[in-house]
């Protein structure tokens, strides 16, 4: 998505900084896992795992509200 987005000349700065995101966020959730399952049970792993994709679709369409077809030079 960052090649559609963004300049062709910033765009490997952007997945960087997004796989930098990714594998934080990772470390992030690993941990608070952790900290559920000690704490509680699986059920809110479960709920939060489900809520991530419908949160992600809202983000995405919150952060790129116009979408819309290019047209093709000739």
């Amino acid at each position: 998505m960052p090649a559609d987005l963004f300049p062709s000349n910033v765009v490997a700065s952007v997945s960087g900084l997004s796989g930098m995101g990714a594998g934080v966020g990772g470390v992030l959730f690993t941990l608070l896992t952790g900290y559920l399952l000690d704490h509680f049970s699986y059920k809110p792993v479960l709920l939060l795992a489900a809520a991530l994709h419908p949160v992600g679709l809202l983000v995405l369409l919150l952060a790129i509200p116009h979408i819309r077809q290019l047209r093709a030079d000739s």
